[in-house]
């Protein structure tokens, strides 16, 4: 039988919170839309299949949606400290039994960006995405044995558009659908994404992520609920390009972290930035973006550079960037919904979880921090910027 152009599959994460089932409820309400919308006529184009890891009292379920009907599939793993593996498990599963040219792993959970520590909690350890930490969820993807060219990765959660993320992730895919900011539990219009299987036949990854991306900030405007949602799509193949400017931009700030006039320029271009729910994550295209404004040369010619890198013409990293209503027109237009992790002080605390705490050990782990030094310019920021009292 011939390869259908895509395979959709939908990885639900709703076992986190043991106390509430909002979570759980959210998850099969959307099962329910993505049910409802998949008619024959989208089935024509796409397989889709989705599984909801639930809380514990219930077993992992996993549906071929088919005709506007969820057909029951055996073999969900119950994931629960067994995340990677029943991901790694269900993508094998639905390459094996709905095999396509074309893949799009939509992730849902609760996302954070990067790893942090829980002060208040016994355990203390909060992953990025879910119960996973990112290189965990990296490891997961590596595992996957898609052609990286053939696997589009979206995330239906909070904070995962970040530099940090995508970095690990770039041997398993090319292109990558992402909120930089809080992500309501009313989720995706699927109703929306599934019609561009309708719409346009064999529709290319990236027309369908700019077409995702689009969607997914216009339907909270059209629900009329007033949240700031901030979605792009991000070509991973211009990685080499991007690290080497932003490596040459700490470069040409680092000697200057004594002076007044650098740190100023630095903290007001990181204040300018912050306009995410977690304010310990800026918007990577703001900041250079003011820092460019306000520093001389060369560092002045740098902060173009990564901006050029985001935003070329040709071939951008920032394939597409779109804002519900809620944000202020200035901010839209010189920001990129891709962020950077540089908190506030040297806590390195969370303005959006009390107790919490970036994960330092982890973060230093990480393969972004590795290929540039980024913790290290961070707290060298925050050294001289505190004892100065800036």
């Amino acid at each position: 039988m011939d390869k259908k152009p895509w395979t959709v599959m939908v990885y639900m994460i709703a076992d986190e919170d043991k106390d509430d089932a909002d979570d759980f409820i959210a998850a099969l309400r959307d099962v329910y839309e993505i049910a409802v919308e998949t008619t024959g006529v989208v089935n024509e184009e796409a397989n889709v299949v989705v599984q909801v890891c639930p809380p514990s009292q219930f077993p992992a379920m996993r549906w071929e949606i088919k005709d506007s009907r969820a057909i029951p599939l055996s073999g969900a793993i119950d994931a629960k400290s067994f995340q990677q593996e029943s991901l790694v498990n269900f993508v094998e599963t639905c390459k094996d039994k709905f095999a396509a040219e074309r893949y799009l792993l939509i992730l849902w959970a609760h996302g954070r960006g990067v790893d942090w520590v829980d002060d208040s909690s016994l355990s203390g350890a909060v992953g990025a995405f879910g119960p996973m930490t990112l290189k965990g969820l990296a490891d997961a993807l590596k595992e996957l044995n898609v052609s990286p060219e053939n696997l589009v990765v979206g995330f239906s959660s909070c904070s995962m558009a970040a530099i940090e993320v995508y970095y690990e992730i770039q041997n398993a895919t090319k292109l990558v659908i992402g909120g930089a900011d809080d992500i309501p539990k009313t989720g995706w219009p699927y109703d929306k994404i599934l019609n561009q299987f309708v719409e346009h036949q064999n529709i290319h990854p990236v027309n369908l992520a700019e077409a995702i991306v689009k969607e997914i900030a216009a339907s909270y405007d059209r629900k009329g609920e007033v949240n700031r949602v901030s979605y792009s799509a991000c070509n991973l193949e211009k990685f080499g390009d991007l690290i080497a400017s932003l490596k040459i931009l700490i470069e040409q700030l680092k000697p200057n972290l004594n002076d007044d006039k650098t740190l100023r320029a630095i903290k007001e271009a990181r204040r300018f930035a912050e306009d995410y729910k977690e304010e310990a994550m800026v918007d990577l295209l703001a900041f250079c973006t003011r820092l460019s404004e306000l520093v001389k040369e060369p560092a002045k010619g740098a902060a173009k550079g990564v901006v050029t890198v985001l935003k070329n013409e040709q071939a951008p990293f920032l394939i597409v960037s779109s804002y519900s209503s809620a944000y202020a027109p200035r901010y839209m237009r010189d920001s990129g919904a891709l962020a950077v992790c540089f908190p506030e002080t040297s806590a390195m605390a969370s303005s959006y979880k009390k107790g919490w705490r970036i994960d330092r050990a982890n973060y230093e782990a990480l393969a972004f921090n590795k290929a540039m030094g980024w913790l290290e310019f961070v707290e060298s920021f925050h050294t001289n910027a505190e004892a100065k009292g800036i």
